[in-house]
């Protein structure tokens, strides 16, 4: 559960600080609705993102190249999907 964790930690509360900052910069309700709405969409694309590459890394690279290997590197597949993500 440690990236997972670390995912969350990192971009969620990146995300509630920055809505934090948006909401005391601006002092004005309706400026911050379309900032934080912008917020909230790129959380939403962050998570289509890494299915998207999840799918990606697991049919086209991972299960070809590993699919019947009985050892492998497990570091390789995740080291794949890292760059895919990016």
């Amino acid at each position: 559960m440690g990236p997972t964790a670390d995912g969350f930690e990192t971009y969620g509360v990146t995300g509630v600080a920055l809505i934090t900052f948006i909401m005391i910069a601006l002092k004005v309700i309706q400026n911050c609705r379309f900032l934080i709405s912008l917020d909230f969409c790129h959380a939403v694309m962050m998570i289509v993102t890494s299915i998207g590459s999840y799918f990606i890394n697991d049919l086209l690279i991972a299960r070809p190249k590993f699919g019947n290997a009985i050892k492998f590197n497990y570091e390789i597949p995740l080291t794949t999907l890292v760059i895919i993500t990016r």
